[in-house]
C-alpha cells in the first residue's frame, strides 16, 4: 500500500481492495466493532457521495470519486482489525516508507542545489512522489510528525532527533500548506502534556520567531519561497484575476467556481459536471486567461459545486466531527489532524483526490486505533 503510495495510484487501489478483503474475511467480531465510532464516522461519505451524485448520469468520474471516498471505511476497519494489535509496527513501517521517499528530494536537492534555488524564486518546487504532488507530499511529512510526537515507542533522544529531522525537511522543502500543518501540530502539542514531545514542541514555540528569522537568513528555499509569495501578492494587487502566478491561479479559479456556484447554489451540480461548469465559467469570464486546472483549490468549493449547499455544510460537520469526539475522548493528537486536513481544505481540493484520502484516512485509522489499543490494555483484567 505504501509503495502505491509513493509511485503507483493503480497499486495502491489494488492494496486496499485486498486490505479490505482479508480484514472482513474470517473477522467473528464484525458484527460487533460496525457499530463503532470510527466505522461510522468512515462510513458517512458514502452516503454523502450521493447528495453529489444524482444530478449526472452514473458516469466512471462519479465511481472513481467513490472508489476516492471507500479508502475511509478500508482504513477504519483496517485500524481495528490489524493496526490497534500493533500500533508499533504500523509506525515503524510508515517512517521506514517516510524515510525512502525522502531519497528523492532531498537528493536531488544535493545534486541540483543552484537550479533548485532559481525554481524557487519562479514559484517551483522540489520533485517528489505522490507523482510530483509537493502538497500532499508535504502533508505526509507532517503525518509522520505527528505519530512520532505520539509514539511511545522511542526513547527521548531518538524521538526527539526524528523530530527535528522532520522539521528541518518540511521547512527545507518549503511548502506552504506543509509548513502551515507544521504549526498547528507544534501549537496544539504545547497545549497536551500527555504529548511525548510536549517539551519540545513548547521549546519550539518558545524560539519560533529567532527560529524562523534564521531560516529565513540561512535557508535558500525558505528565502525565495516567501519572496516569490511576496512578489506573487504583489504583482496580484497590480493586476487583478491573473493567472501568471501560482497563487493568482488559485484566486482566478476559485473565483470562477465561486462564479459558477451562484448559477445553483442550493442544488449543485454534480461531482462529474464540475469541471464543464467551471470551464465554462472561466472562459466566459476570463476569456483572456488559460484554464489550467479543472477542481477548485479549496475542499468546500468542491462540495458546494458538485453537493449544493447542503451537501457543503454536511460535508464539513463530517470533516470536523472528530474535533468533539477528541475532546470528548481527550485524544488530542486526533484533533490536531482534524485540524491540519480542514486547514488544507481551504487552499486546496485535498480530499477530493486518491492520495489526499488517503493522507486524511489512515493517520485518522492510526491515531483513533492506538486509542482503541490503549482501551484494550487498560481494561484488561490482570493474570
Amino acid at each position: 500500500m505504501l509503495a502505491g503510495l509513493l509511485w503507483s495510484r493503480a497499486l495502491l487501489s489494488i492494496s486496499h481492495v485486498l486490505i479490505a478483503i482479508l480484514s472482513i474475511i474470517g473477522w467473528a467480531q464484525l458484527k460487533t466493532v460496525v457499530t463503532q465510532p470510527l466505522i461510522v464516522w468512515s462510513c458517512v461519505p458514502l452516503l454523502l457521495f450521493f447528495v453529489g451524485a444524482y444530478q449526472q448520469p452514473a458516469n466512471l468520474q462519479q465511481y472513481d470519486y467513490l472508489l476516492t471516498l471507500c479508502m475511509y471505511p478500508i482504513a477504519a476497519i483496517a485500524g481495528y482489525r490489524f493496526i490497534s494489535f500493533n500500533p508499533k509496527l504500523a509506525t515503524y513501517i510508515l517512517l521506514v516508507a517516510g524515510a525512502v521517499s525522502l531519497l528523492y528530494p532531498v537528493g536531488w536537492y544535493l545534486s541540483h542545489m543552484a537550479d533548485v534555488h532559481v525554481a524557487y524564486g519562479r514559484g517551483q518546487s522540489l520533485p517528489t512522489f505522490l507523482e510530483g504532488d509537493h502538497v500532499r507530499y508535504g502533508i505526509f511529512l507532517n503525518s509522520l510528525l505527528l505519530l512520532v510526537s505520539v509514539s511511545k515507542e522511542f526513547r527521548p533522544a531518538m524521538r526527539n532527533s526524528l523530530l527535528l529531522v522532520l522539521v528541518f525537511i518540511i521547512v527545507l522543502m518549503a511548502v506552504r500548506t506543509a509548513w502551515v500543518a507544521l504549526g498547528i501540530i507544534v501549537i496544539c502539542g504545547c497545549f497536551y502534556k500527555q504529548t511525548t514531545a510536549y517539551k519540545l514542541f513548547r521549546k519550539l514555540v518558545l524560539l519560533a520567531v529567532p527560529l524562523c528569522m534564521m531560516a529565513y537568513l540561512l535557508v535558500p528555499t525558505v528565502r525565495q519561497k516567501i519572496n516569490y509569495t511576496l512578489y506573487d501578492y504583489m504583482q496580484y494587487t497590480r493586476q487583478q484575476d491573473h493567472s501568471n502566478f501560482s497563487d493568482g491561479t488559485r484566486r482566478i479559479i476559485n473565483k470562477a467556481a465561486r462564479l459558477s456556484i451562484q448559477q445553483q447554489p442550493t442544488r449543485g451540480i454534480g461531482w462529474s459536471a464540475i469541471p464543464t461548469s467551471l470551464q465554462e465559467t472561466f472562459t466566459q469570464h476570463f476569456p483572456a486567461e488559460k484554464l489550467q486546472f479543472f477542481w477548485p483549490f479549496n475542499q468546500y468549493l468542491f462540495w458546494w459545486m458538485g453537493a449544493g449547499l447542503v451537501g457543503m455544510l454536511l460535508f464539513s460537520s463530517w470533516l470536523f466531527w472528530p474535533v468533539w469526539y477528541a475532546l470528548k475522548t481527550t485524544n488530542q493528537p486526533l484533533l490536531t489532524w482534524t485540524l491540519v486536513i480542514g486547514t488544507s481544505c481551504l487552499v486546496e481540493s485535498t480530499l477530493s483526490l486518491q492520495y489526499g484520502a488517503f493522507l486524511h484516512a489512515w493517520p485518522m485509522a492510526l491515531l483513533w486505533s492506538k486509542q482503541h489499543s490503549k482501551d484494550k490494555i487498560d481494561t484488561r483484567e490482570p493474570a
